[in-house]
C-alpha cells in the first residue's frame, strides 16, 4: 500500500485504518486522477471498473485488499447479485453513481469498514434499506439526484456521519401521495448524527409530508456545532427565523456555517418556468445563496441572511414595492441577483438608498415585474 502516497493521498502511516480516516476528502479530490492511472490494481487498493458499460455484476470478485472500488457511470447496470461484495472486506470507499440499480445488495451491508458511499443520480433507487444501520463507521453517504421514497429509520444509527445528501421523489398529481409511504423521513433521524458537517436534502416543494417533519429536523440541525454546508428547504418562513435564530454554527463567532443554499416559503413546482434555464444554474453556481419565494412580508430575519448571501432570488413576492425594502444597500457580498414575478414592485432602488448599492453585482436579473417604473427613484424635490 506504499505505493499510494504516489497518488496524492493524504494517507499519515500507509495502513488500512489510518487510510480510511481521511478517504472521504481525499479521494473526493484525487478520484478522477486515481482512476486514470490505476485502472484495476490491488497493489494501489484501487479497482476502476467505472464507464465499463457494465448491465450487471454477477461474480464474486477475490478484490480483499481492495480500499477503494469505483462504479460510476455504468449507466445500463442495473443488478448487482447478492454476494458480490463479500470478498471486499477491506473497503472504505465505493462509487456506484450514475448506475441504474434498483436496490443495494446484502453483502455490501457486511462491508463494516465502508466509509463512503456514493449513490449520486442513481434515479431508478426506490429506497434504501434498513440494514443501511450495519454501516456503523459511514461518514458520507452522497443520493443527490435519487428520487427515494423515503428514508428508513435506522438511518439515525449512523452516529459518524459527517456528510450526509439526500433527494426524495415527490408526484406532481396529489393522488399518488397515497400510494407513497406515509412518512417521508422520521423527524428524528438526525438526533444522533452530532457530527455533521455538510447536508443537504432536496424534496418536491408541495410535499406535505415534508412539512409535517420539517420543524422537528430543523431543531435538530440547529444544535449541529460542526455544520458548515447546508442545502435545505423552509416550507414555512417561522421555520426559518426559527433555525437563523436558534443555530449554533450560523451563530457562533467563525460562522461556522459558511456556505449555504436557503429555499424560504412555500414553493411550487411549475412544469414549464418562464425564466430561462440560465438564471436557476448562474444563482445555485454560488456558495451562499437564499431563494425567498411566496412571501408577504419583510422579516428582519431574512435581511440578516441577504447580508451573508452571495445570491439572492425574490420569487413571487405579493407585497414588496422595492428591493430597499430589504437594505439592499448595505449588502456588500451580493454577486447575483434575480427579482420574477413581484406584481407591486415599482423601483429596484429608492434614490436615498441607492448610493453604494451592489459594490460587488456582476448580474441582476428582472422577469414579469409588471409595475416596474423605473430602477432607482428620483429624490423627492424640496419646495
Amino acid at each position: 500500500m506504499k505505493n499510494m502516497l504516489n497518488l496524492g493521498y493524504n494517507i499519515p502511516h500507509c495502513n488500512s485504518s489510518s487510510a480510511g480516516d481521511s478517504l472521504p476528502a481525499a479521494v473526493e479530490s484525487r478520484k478522477e486522477n486515481v482512476a486514470e492511472s490505476c485502472v484495476e490494481s490491488q497493489e494501489f487498493g484501487v479497482l476502476n471498473l467505472a464507464d465499463r458499460d457494465l448491465r450487471e455484476l454477477s461474480s464474486k470478485p477475490d478484490y480483499a485488499d481492495s480500499l477503494i472500488l469505483f462504479l460510476q457511470r455504468n449507466k445500463r447496470l442495473t443488478l448487482i447479485q447478492p454476494s458480490f461484495f463479500d470478498n471486499m472486506p477491506e473497503l472504505h470507499f465505493l462509487d456506484l453513481s450514475d448506475t441504474k440499480i434498483r436496490n443495494l445488495p446484502s453483502s455490501l451491508f457486511k462491508i463494516s469498514k465502508l466509509k463512503v458511499l456514493l449513490l449520486r443520480n442513481c434515479i431508478c433507487l426506490e429506497k434504501l434499506q434498513p440494514e443501511i444501520r450495519e454501516l456503523k463507521k459511514m461518514e458520507e453517504l452522497d443520493l443527490s439526484g435519487t428520487e427515494l421514497y423515503d428514508l428508513p429509520a435506522e438511518i439515525s444509527q449512523l452516529e459518524h456521519m459527517k456528510r450526509i445528501h439526500l433527494s426524495f421523489y415527490g408526484p406532481d398529481d396529489e393522488w399518488d401521495y397515497k400510494h407513497l409511504p406515509h412518512q417521508l423521513v422520521a423527524p428524528s433521524f438526525l438526533s444522533e448524527m452530532k457530527g455533521i458537517e455538510s447536508l443537504s436534502i432536496s424534496v418536491h416543494p408541495e410535499d406535505h409530508r415534508w412539512t409535517e417533519v420539517a420543524a422537528c429536523i430543523i431543531k435538530d440541525i440547529s444544535k449541529l456545532e460542526m455544520l458548515s454546508s447546508l442545502h435545505f428547504y423552509f416550507p414555512k418562513t417561522e421555520m426559518f427565523e426559527n433555525f437563523i435564530e436558534t443555530s449554533h454554527s450560523w451563530n457562533d463567532e467563525k460562522k461556522s456555517l459558511s456556505k449555504f443554499y436557503f429555499t424560504v416559503g412555500q414553493d411550487v413546482k411549475r412544469i414549464a418556468s418562464r425564466v430561462p434555464e440560465e438564471v436557476e444554474s448562474l444563482f445555485s453556481q454560488h456558495e451562499r445563496c437564499l431563494r425567498y419565494v411566496n412571501g408577504d412580508k419583510t422579516s428582519p430575519l431574512v435581511k440578516r441572511v441577504i447580508i451573508r448571501a452571495t445570491a439572492f432570488y425574490l420569487d413571487h413576492h405579493t407585497d414588496v414595492r422595492s428591493l430597499s425594502e430589504f437594505d439592499i444597500s448595505s449588502f456588500q457580498s451580493l454577486e447575483f441577483c434575480a427579482v420574477r414575478e413581484c406584481p407591486k414592485m415599482q423601483t429596484i432602488l429608492d434614490e436615498e438608498k441607492a448610493k453604494d448599492a451592489f459594490p460587488c453585482l456582476k448580474s441582476l436579473r428582472i422577469y414579469f415585474v409588471w409595475e416596474l417604473r423605473q430602477i432607482c427613484k428620483p429624490r423627492s424635490k424640496v419646495w
